[in-house]
C-alpha cells in the first residue's frame, strides 16, 4: 500500500517573516526570501550603484561562488540520509578549493580587500574603517559647513565616517582585482 503525501501547509505573505536582529539589520541590507531574510551581497549592492561593470561583477561573482563553495564542510550533515559513496570532500569542493588558491594568488596584496568585501559581504565603507581610514581634518577643508557639521555630529555620538578618498581607492582597487581574476 502506497503512503499518502501530506500537505505541507501554506504560509500566507506576510504571516510569519524571520527577520535578523537589529544589530546585524544595521550591518547590511536584507532581501526577503520566503519566510527568511538573506544577506544582500556587497558586489549587488555595488553593482546596483553601478560602481561595477557588468564583466567586473560577473568576475567578481565567480570568485564569491568558488570561494563559497570551498569553505563549504566536506562532512555530510547528520540529517542528511543520502546515499553517497566516498570519504572526504567531494571533487566539486576540491576543485573550488583549488581554483580559489590559485585567484587568491593573483590578487597579490589585494586578497584581504577582496576577500573581506566579496566573499564576507564586508561593505567598503567598512573595510576602510577598519583599517584606520576615516575622515581626517584636513580632508574638510572643501567641505561646506552643513557637511562639517554632519561629521561633528557623527563623531559626537562616537561614530566613525570613512574617508571618501579611502573608499574610492579601495574600489579602484577591487576593479582592478577583478581584472586579475581569469576563470580555469
Amino acid at each position: 500500500m502506497a503512503k499518502r503525501k501530506r500537505k505541507r501547509a501554506q504560509i500566507q505573505p506576510g504571516e510569519l517573516v524571520i527577520r535578523p536582529t537589529p544589530e546585524r539589520a544595521a550591518k547590511s541590507s536584507f532581501r526577503s526570501a520566503g519566510m527568511a531574510q538573506i544577506t544582500v551581497p556587497a558586489i549587488d549592492l555595488l553593482k546596483a550603484r553601478e560602481d561595477l561593470s557588468q564583466e567586473e561583477y560577473d568576475a567578481l561573482a565567480y570568485y564569491r561562488d568558488q570561494a563559497l563553495l570551498a569553505d563549504k564542510s566536506p562532512v555530510r550533515s547528520c540529517i542528511d540520509f543520502s546515499p553517497k559513496g566516498g570519504h572526504g570532500p567531494g571533487v566539486a569542493i576540491l576543485s573550488a578549493q583549488q581554483e580559489t588558491g590559485r585567484i587568491e594568488r593573483n590578487f597579490g596584496s589585494l586578497w584581504p580587500l577582496c576577500r573581506a568585501v566579496v566573499v564576507d559581504d564586508v561593505s567598503l565603507e567598512d573595510w576602510c574603517l577598519s583599517n584606520g581610514q576615516e575622515v581626517e581634518d584636513w580632508e574638510t577643508e572643501e567641505w561646506s559647513d552643513e557637511k562639517r557639521g554632519e561629521l561633528e555630529q557623527i563623531r559626537n555620538i562616537g561614530m566613525r565616517m570613512a574617508s571618501p578618498h579611502a573608499m574610492s581607492i579601495a574600489l579602484l582597487e577591487l576593479k582592478y582585482a577583478s581584472g586579475s581574476i581569469v576563470r580555469g
